[in-house]
């Protein structure tokens, strides 16, 4: 399931191929399988740290308390 900060990054992706002029260009330039960052933004699979990279972004966890960390 798709989280709005994955669709951001997704894209995110999708501009940045379309600069690149392909998916197979924007791999290349970044040391990528072209496969990896077609299935990215297809969905099929979550953005790794070299595509991160390649956006100039890094993955953050969070968690945050509610409700006093009841149930």
């Amino acid at each position: 399931m798709a989280t709005p900060e994955t669709e951001r990054v997704v894209a995110l992706l999708r501009e940045r191929t379309e600069e690149a002029g392909s998916v197979r260009a924007f791999a290349d330039q970044h040391d990528t399988c072209h496969t990896y960052v077609s299935d990215v933004l297809k969905g099929a699979k979550l953005p790794g740290p070299r595509i991160l990279v390649a956006l100039g972004l890094m993955k953050v966890i969070s968690y945050v308390e509610i409700d006093g960390g009841r149930p």
